[in-house]
């Protein structure tokens, strides 16, 4: 039997996983304070500082999870091994600790430099990116959504456009916030909600040709928290056309992204929750996205 050629595309990245970590301490007189609802505890007694069972650690430990999923949607998504501050030529803003992002390359971070960078077939640029100040990055004209993922669309190649025939795992317009909000009132003004899909799906369908548009307000929190020079964001409107599967998170096992330790320090009489795990994230191949930026 002879061969017939034909070649399954794969990528040869590997994971690298890093190691995440972090300490939050407190003591049992801040917790009073900061939990008057909360104290019980009358007397003085060897327990007096320990709050690990108590239902104000359980408050604060439920913040601490928040905002560590935050922290990991941060590294995930924006991660960069080679950021550096606006005075010293990077886009970080000033004063910020260089280690909330450099623990690994991010998503965007790959995409940028590696993966689909301007020179790709499959990039699409986005001009408001270009402003001068934060106002002028926000002008948009009516249909830019529209124009937009219209764009996308026609620079889609043809295996990532055939996911939508096949159905189950379906790939999906991530965008910032402005652009979202663009598609959305040039929907309402166009009435394009009122179709039978959506209406037969409660009204709360938000798809452009099939393909699930997502506004990622965790990205414009970054980019206007983080990556600001005082006149400026740095690329506040992006999308990102892909699926699932193109841009997998990977951790050492399957605990990892959920260990949160908490103990008493009886020595230094204070509470302590830990985290650490280790995590890579890889954009893998560029075929199977379309990024404006």
């Amino acid at each position: 039997m002879q061969s017939n050629g034909s070649k399954i595309p794969i990528t040869e990245k590997t994971w690298k996983p890093k190691l995440i970590g972090d300490r939050f301490e407190h003591c049992a007189v801040q917790t009073d304070q900061l939990f008057k609802l909360f104290g019980k505890v009358k007397r003085i007694n060897p327990d007096f500082y320990n709050r690990i069972e108590s239902e104000e650690v359980g408050v604060l430990i439920a913040r601490i999870t928040e905002a560590l999923k935050s922290m990991l949607q941060r590294v995930v998504w924006f991660g960069d091994t080679t950021v550096d501050n606006v005075s010293n030529g990077g886009y970080l803003k000033d004063a910020t600790d260089k280690s909330f992002f450099d623990i690994l390359d991010g998503i965007w971070k790959q995409i940028l430099t590696t993966d689909i960078p301007k020179t790709s077939k499959y990039y699409v640029n986005i001009d408001a990116n270009d402003g001068n100040s934060y106002a002028s990055q926000e002008q948009m004209s009516e249909d830019f959504a529209y124009k937009l993922f219209k764009n996308m669309y026609r620079k889609a190649d043809p295996r990532l456009k055939q996911l939508l025939i096949r159905g189950g795992v379906s790939p999906t317009i991530h965008c910032t916030s402005k652009i979202a909000e663009n598609w959305q009132e040039f929907k309402e003004k166009k009435s394009m909600n009122f179709t039978l899909s959506n209406a037969e799906d409660g009204g709360l369908k938000d798809a452009f040709r099939n393909i699930t548009v997502k506004a990622r307000y965790d990205w414009d929190s970054v980019i206007q928290s983080y990556q600001d020079n005082g006149t400026k964001y740095n690329l506040p409107n992006r999308a990102l056309l892909t699926v699932k599967s193109n841009i997998p998170v990977g951790t050492v096992n399957t605990r990892d992204l959920d260990t949160l330790d908490s103990f008493y320090d009886k020595y230094h009489e204070v509470n302590v929750m830990d985290f650490r795990l280790k995590m890579d994230v890889k954009f893998l191949q560029d075929y199977l996205a379309v990024a404006a930026y």
